[in-house]
């Protein structure tokens, strides 16, 4: 069949004009001063806020992890004294998704859940609108919970079912979920205004809350609530940083500062290198008669695969100038192999030509895609290469991985650093060997193993003794892969597979070509690794049998899949994660999950959940100085020292090995073709 178009291949307008950037407010929420707003972040925005407003002081990171979804970690500390540690902390996690987007004629409209997960005494919901008008943005909206705690009217959702007629109790020790949202027997109204000011960056914000406190002055029966009122400035002297003065009701001070940063645009995924480069072409067999070429392409991790196979084409195309006019390309990553690619040798040499007399878009648009190899054409001679040496391509990186625990029962922000180095030996014949150490040189867990009771089969509750080993042996695997069909992919594993475990396993993933969904079954035979053995390469106790029903889907035109997860975990609870995943064409990922188990574990409250969720954020470093091609930060906020809902950190998953060949990113980087 022949391809159609690839987004981006036609042109795009010119940028539109700068428009004045929302601010967060005081919970870190994109708003006024103490209300939200209906505005959201540009997709893969990612924020750190740092506030205060009597009697707390609030530390948030957002994602704006697709356009209409904003996810948000928040931590507030109740404080007395701003150079005092936190009385009481109130970690939570906070959603808010875009409903319409702003028209001529109707406002943009959100719908929020501050601590949608997390403590009682900040949950609230909203439904925001904000309408701009020349250089005014109006909001006004509804709020549940906290934030319709002034009782303004009834709540109209009580109609709709006993759900929404539950009292609300701000000061219990449970975690707030989904039984409790909007529920209560009154909402509050709130509205406010944010004026752009003629000195660029500075805005005025003013609004009306329906927070009347009440819940801080049953804690503390001094204190003074405020007004609803609140007036204030919020500066942007850089597209980065702003900082926010206001006060509330009169008397209450409020401060704020927050950093921001597009991710989508980060500069160290990959120096692009020349294409007289050889290293950035990995052709592993060619082979050509009269008909046409063919050439097996290995896909290089960091590089776009549009841009690889541009390269490609122009290695042959100036090998023989002449040649035939088909020109047969078959993409393959770690052994397995894409769909092949057929082209016409006019349109190559003239997209590829120094005049550019072609474009991509008219190679794509006469390409087949997939297409057959012709059997004359499978059976023709070798072509002696350099480009294709029959050895292992070898790869040496850096990962500083980070973990952090938002808060524990007991503390606040729990971390841990270690430094990993990886190796790789990728085997024409499928097969890859794998290996690195971990170097541990951080870490505040000594409060874990105190903190929770013994378990007789620890999953992860014993990280802390982990982290204790200073240099440990953090993977060492063989692996074979194999595609059946470009369509049908398989792997097996044995080895070191992760840093707390060892054993073998294997995954099989349907990934139609061109489709956008994709299923897949994994099963693992594991034992645990003893944390205090050399190297930490010893194992102990029996086996443990752990695997997995997976599903994906992509969403059209975006770097955004989503994740289903239904099987048995590592500590042979059954449940079923979801996530969202974003891969973004910077190199930077984000996956952010929530996991359902069986079994529970203790909460951020004392008590325990049966949830376990989490955000994870990769930063390519491959272009630092001093840094190697692939090095990379992770960095993982979830819970620390959990059994139920664990899963393996497998080192070669399937969907992951195959989104290099696979449609999605064939089409999105083919604009790549002539760099």
């Amino acid at each position: 069949m022949c391809a159609p178009a690839p987004a981006g291949a036609e042109l795009l307008p010119p940028a539109a004009p700068k428009e004045p950037k929302p601010s967060p407010n005081w919970a870190g929420s994109l708003g006024l001063n103490t209300v939200p707003s209906a505005r959201m972040d540009k997709s893969g925005t990612m924020r750190f806020h740092l506030s205060t407003l009597d009697p707390y002081a609030t530390a948030a990171l957002s994602m704006q992890i697709a356009d209409p979804l904003n996810i948000t970690l928040r931590q507030n500390g109740y404080v007395s004294n701003l150079r005092e540690a936190a009385d009481r902390l109130y970690p939570a996690v906070d959603l808010k998704v875009r409903l319409l987007n702003e028209s001529a004629t109707r406002p943009e409209i959100a719908l929020g859940l501050m601590s949608a997960y997390g403590h009682k005494q900040m949950a609230a919901e909203y439904l925001a609108l904000s309408k701009r008008y020349n250089n005014f943005d109006f909001t006004g909206g509804l709020g549940w919970g906290r934030m319709g705690s002034a009782g303004h009217f009834s709540n109209p959702l009580k109609i709709f079912g006993s759900h929404f007629e539950k009292s609300r109790n701000a000061t219990s020790e449970d975690a707030n979920g989904p039984d409790d949202w909007f529920t209560g027997d009154k909402i509050g109204l709130f509205a406010g205004v944010e004026y752009f000011t003629p000195i660029n960056g500075l805005s005025f914000k003013a609004d009306w809350g329906a927070d009347d406190y009440s819940t801080e002055a049953l804690i503390d029966p001094g204190f003074d609530a405020p007004d609803p009122w609140s007036v204030g400035l919020h500066y942007q002297p850089t597209e980065n940083l702003g900082f926010g003065l206001g006060i509330l009701g009169g008397e209450k001070i409020m401060a704020s500062v927050n950093i921001s940063a597009a991710l989508s645009d980060w500069p160290h995924k990959w120096e692009e290198p020349s294409p007289e480069d050889p290293s950035t072409i990995k052709i592993q067999t060619t082979r050509a008669n009269d008909r046409g070429v063919w050439a097996s392409l290995y896909a290089h991790d960091e590089l776009p695969i549009g841009m690889q196979i541009g390269r490609a084409l122009r290695h042959l195309t100036e090998v023989d100038p002449e040649g035939p006019a088909e020109i047969y390309i078959t993409p393959s990553h770690y052994g397995l192999t894409g769909p092949t690619l057929r082209m016409v040798r006019r349109d190559v040499a003239a997209a590829l030509s120094d005049e550019r007399n072609g474009s991509p878009a008219e190679v794509w648009r006469n390409m087949t895609m997939p297409a057959i190899v012709p059997t004359d054409l499978q059976n023709a001679e070798k072509v002696k290469d350099l480009r294709s040496p029959n050895r292992p391509f070898a790869s040496f990186r850096f990962i500083l991985d980070n973990q952090l625990s938002l808060s524990e029962e007991d503390g606040g922000i729990l971390h841990r650093e270690s430094l990993v180095q990886e190796t790789q030996l990728n085997w024409p014949k499928n097969i890859t060997i794998g290996g690195g150490f971990r170097l541990n040189f951080s870490d505040d867990l000594e409060s874990l193993s105190s903190q929770y009771l013994p378990v007789d089969k620890p999953v992860r509750s014993d990280v802390a003794e982990f982290a204790g080993a200073l240099v440990s042996v953090d993977r060492l695997y063989g692996a074979f892969m194999h595609s059946l069909s470009p369509d049908i992919h398989t792997g097996f594993t044995a080895g070191y597979l992760e840093e707390m475990y060892a054993g073998f396993g294997g995954e099989i993933l349907y990934r139609p070509f061109g489709k956008t969904f994709a299923i897949g079954a994994e099963g693992w035979n594991v034992w645990r690794r003893d944390p205090y053995s050399d190297l930490v390469l010893d194992l102990q106790g029996d086996s443990t049998l752990t695997g997995f029903f997976n599903a994906w889907y992509e969403f059209p035109d975006s770097d955004l899949t989503a994740g289903l997860k239904l099987g048995r975990y590592l500590g042979e609870d059954f449940g079923a994660t979801v996530s969202l995943d974003k891969r973004m064409d910077s190199g930077v990922r984000v996956t952010a999950f929530v996991t359902a188990s069986e079994d529970d574990d203790p909460d951020i409250f004392g008590g325990t959940t049966h949830l376990y969720s989490g955000l994870r954020l990769t930063l390519p470093l491959g272009t630092w100085r001093r840094m190697v091609d692939g090095s990379e930060m992770r960095t993982t906020i979830a819970p620390l020292g959990r059994n139920a809902g664990q899963t393996l950190d497998t080192p070669l998953p399937l969907y992951d090995v195959s989104e290099p060949i696979s449609y999605r990113a064939i089409s999105r980087s083919w604009d790549q073709l002539q760099k």
